[in-house]
């Protein structure tokens, strides 16, 4: 019996009502004519989940917060760049379900709020702006400043970068679960994200093992380079495992590619603009250049190269980004 007939009997974890789900599928007819006619190309469309523009994110928060809530947390904090998804979808989702939120982002506040840094805003975020764009640094700053609450007698609850822990990663295992029960989604090859704090990558890799699907999954890293991004995956997978004592066995269907790395996060590179300005032109779907361009990027040149071969039918996963577009 396959993994995907037997699935584990694990009782369903707790989820906030947040987000509209399943997020749907579509074929991206233009754009798989433009690059050629050869390679199907299909988009997942995380990027419509229904609350701001936090597309993923939404995923791995519903279960997150919901432990927060069970925990009886006061206020969340959590992490990320000056223009994070990850944080303004924290803040309004934290928003709505009436738990305080604030934020630790790496560098200078700007002189104009715009795109994610407006929507955290809206959502009565309390926005902390560190200086330095080490991470390091800012997760210091961040579970300081949850010892100072506990201590004035709040009680925090700490969401890792990008809501990369091991319930955000189990929790986002759902969306290996609606592609298998999307009819076009029959006979896909490949999927295609981005990576960066590395949680979507392990929730398709090992939700890839659990369901004994075929699929070779690939991230395109756009926060650190294919080694690092590598070790943060594994050790994600495996903490994963352990705590949900998940019996399945690996597979070498996964790869980590950083040549669209370019000069680091945030930076969008020539061949991002390129993808970017490609989508919105055949599909009028709109890529952000720090995470899904850059994965769109890595796509075609990937199809242009070869790697992905005549009769390929490649799932891209569009896991968001507009308030970065609009920033």
């Amino acid at each position: 019996m396959s993994n995907r007939q037997a699935r584990p009997a694990i009782a369903p974890l707790p989820e906030a009502n947040l987000g509209v789900f399943p997020t749907p599928l579509h074929f991206a007819e233009r754009l798989t004519q433009r690059l050629g006619g050869e390679v199907d190309i299909m988009f997942k469309r995380e990027d419509l989940t229904g609350i701001g523009l936090g597309g993923n994110k939404i995923r791995k928060l519903r279960y997150i917060l919901a432990e927060a809530s069970a925990r009886g947390a006061d206020v969340v904090l959590t992490m990320g760049g000056v223009q994070s998804n990850h944080c303004s979808a924290t803040a309004l989702c934290s928003a709505a379900l009436g738990i305080d939120c604030e934020q630790f982002l790496g560098g200078d506040r700007p002189s104009v709020s715009t795109g994610n840094l407006r929507l955290s805003e809206a959502a009565g975020s309390t926005l902390h702006f560190v200086g330095s764009t080490d991470l390091n640094a800012v997760e210091l700053a961040m579970h300081a400043h949850a010892e100072d609450l506990k201590a004035a007698g709040r009680r925090p609850f700490v969401i890792p970068l990008g809501g990369s822990s091991p319930l955000g990663v189990f929790g986002s295992i759902c969306v290996v679960d609606e592609l298998l029960r999307a009819p076009s989604s029959a006979n896909a090859t490949h999927i295609v994200t981005a990576c960066g704090s590395s949680g979507t990558f392990a929730a398709l890799v090992l939700g890839s093992w659990l369901r004994d699907s075929q699929w070779t999954i690939d991230g395109y890293c756009v926060l650190r380079d294919a080694e690092v991004s590598g070790h943060a995956f594994r050790n994600l997978v495996k903490e994963v495992r352990a705590h949900y004592r998940l019996d399945v066995s690996e597979r070498s269907n996964c790869r980590l590619f950083d040549e669209q790395l370019g000069p680091g996060y945030g930076v969008p590179t020539t061949e991002a603009l390129s993808a970017q300005a490609l989508v919105a032109a055949t599909e009028g779907v709109i890529l952000d250049t720090t995470y899904t361009a850059k994965a769109m990027a890595g796509l075609v040149a990937g199809i242009r190269d070869g790697m992905y071969p005549a009769g390929s039918r490649v799932v891209f996963m569009h896991t968001g980004g507009l308030a970065g577009f609009l920033a």
